[in-house]
């Protein structure tokens, strides 16, 4: 079966199911447009970093964002969201468009959208393109931007909060802004480390990510990536144990690892579980979705995890469960 062919596929399975849903008293509720969430602009007023680089990667990111705040509007003035009651009573939507497939959350039936994803199909392979996440009120909370690793995130009456991601040239930005848009933090100007990217100093490369400042910790994933397979037992040792920025690092090393960090998965199923950081806990269901067919042993983990009361873990529980069931038939 071809790409188009499973793209087709896809979409005819999501209709299937949301049909039998609704031929089972399944209430399905239609989107109009003026139902759709009203975005908070671009802030015209904040201040603008002084680096040129980081101002144009800033910029870049409200320009996806943009792009982003585009789409959905064309999905509801189009009528295709029609959000469902889910399996896991989860108010849900999926829209399968040759542009992309849309994966929506709601609140409940009739209250405002909780988040909003965007996947693209290419090489084969389902890959997210942006996140979005909304306050209650409709405004943006949080953008997401996987090409890059660029994030912001938004104060409920619109501003923004703060920026992070790679700038080029190994350098690394974590912005943040006070209510009153003057920049409270920066810490764009340190280049990522450099380490070594031999196995036998894998000891002091975790040793880095446990007790490191953020810089130091980039350094240390761009080390281990570059390392590969060897570094994964020892992520693992921070996953179970380190401070919760060391741990959510370690589980951005295991999803950009791939396949290999195959190994990983009992261990993230177990986090996804036991964790005490609602964050580190959405990052473990996110990456587990990212690994695909090999984070199949993660599925019961994935079933218990996308009932739970957080909306945020509930949700990207339920969107790994598609993607590693979907990548589990194609093979």
């Amino acid at each position: 079966m071809n790409t188009k062919q499973r793209i087709l596929s896809f979409g005819f399975v999501r209709l299937t199911m949301m049909a039998m849903l609704a031929g089972a008293g399944c209430r399905v509720r239609a989107e109009t447009a003026s139902s759709c969430p009203s975005f908070s602009n671009i802030p015209a007023v904040y201040e603008k970093p002084k680096n040129p680089a980081i101002d144009a990667a800033l910029e870049s990111c409200f320009a996806e964002l943009s792009r982003a705040q585009a789409d959905l509007r064309s999905l509801y003035r189009e009528g295709r969201v029609k959000r469902f009651l889910g399996i896991q009573g989860m108010w849900q939507a999926y829209v399968n468009i040759p542009g992309g497939d849309f994966d929506f959350v709601f609140k409940s039936e009739t209250g405002p959208i909780l988040g909003f994803q965007k996947y693209v199909e290419t090489d084969n392979h389902r890959h997210l393109v942006y996140d979005i996440d909304f306050h209650t009120n409709g405004m943006v909370k949080s953008f997401g931007l996987i090409s890059g690793s660029t994030g912001a995130k938004f104060y409920p009456e619109g501003g923004i909060e703060s920026f992070m991601g790679g700038i080029g040239d190994g350098k690394y930005a974590d912005l943040r802004w006070g209510p009153d848009g003057k920049i409270s933090s920066d810490y764009t100007r340190v280049p990522l480390p450099e380490f070594s990217t031999n196995p036998k100093d894998l000891p002091d490369l975790e040793e880095k990510l446990r007790h490191g400042d953020q810089p130091t910790k980039w350094g240390v994933l761009k080390s281990m990536l570059a390392i590969g397979s060897p570094s994964v037992p020892f992520v693992v040792e921070v996953l179970q144990d380190g401070d919760e920025t060391a741990r959510d690092m370690a589980v951005t090393i295991l999803e950009q690892l791939g396949s290999k960090s195959a190994p990983a998965v009992p261990v993230l199923a177990r986090r996804l579980l036991e964790d005490n950081s609602l964050g580190v806990r959405v990052s473990i269901a996110k990456c587990l979705g990212e690994l695909g067919a090999v984070a199949q042993p993660a599925i019961p983990a994935l079933e218990e995890a996308s009932t739970n009361a957080n909306p945020g873990i509930a949700r990207m529980s339920q969107s790994s469960l598609r993607r590693i069931r979907r990548a589990a038939s194609t093979q």
